[in-house]
């Protein structure tokens, strides 16, 4: 039985929220602090080869599973706003590429993205990082900035990118999941 194009977006967008709050869940201890790995975030990448649904799917995930997060309304509003922008570059940059060099750059690009807008807000609402790291000389802001790259890069960069090209692999065979 085939589904339509509209249904295969709901469900592909449904799927990837629900996958969302779940990773989350799974991982909220290493999701909601200054240094984080968000686990969940990779995939956002799934953007590049799934367009809207992915973009629409990792942002209602981001509102849904934010409710877990200590920092309230404005984690869910600006996490909201963060994974719609960063999917949304990926959809428009990822379009028709097959490439995984071109995967992992735009990647780059959402991770920027995640890292300039929750990076500067969590450095303003949440805990001081911890003392030692203030020792290097960096101010707070930047700390805070790298910490969330350096998560990011693990989340959306790494495991991400390796989802993405493994998608898109199944795609060139034509196995369709949903």
């Amino acid at each position: 039985m085939l589904i339509s194009g509209r249904l295969r977006a709901i469900s592909l967008c449904s799927l990837l929220a629900a996958l969302y709050v779940v990773l989350l869940f799974l991982f909220q201890s290493l999701s909601f602090l200054p240094i984080q790995v968000r686990v969940a975030d990779m995939l956002i990448p799934t953007s590049i080869i799934y367009g809207w649904p992915a973009t629409i799917g990792v942002t209602l995930g981001v509102v849904f599973g934010n409710f877990l997060s200590p920092f309230g309304l404005t984690d869910i509003i600006v996490g909201a706003f963060a994974n719609l922008f960063a999917a949304s570059i990926g959809q428009i940059f990822g379009k028709g590429s097959d490439n995984p060099k071109r995967f992992f750059f735009i990647a780059l690009l959402q991770n920027l993205v995640i890292t300039i807008m929750i990076g500067s807000y969590l450095w303003l609402i949440s805990a001081p990082l911890p003392e030692a790291l203030y020792e290097i000389g960096l101010h707070p802001l930047l700390l805070n900035l790298l910490a969330i790259f350096f998560g990011s890069f693990v989340a959306i960069n790494v495991l991400g990118v390796v989802l993405v090209a493994e998608l898109s692999k199944l795609d060139k065979k034509k196995v369709k999941l949903i």
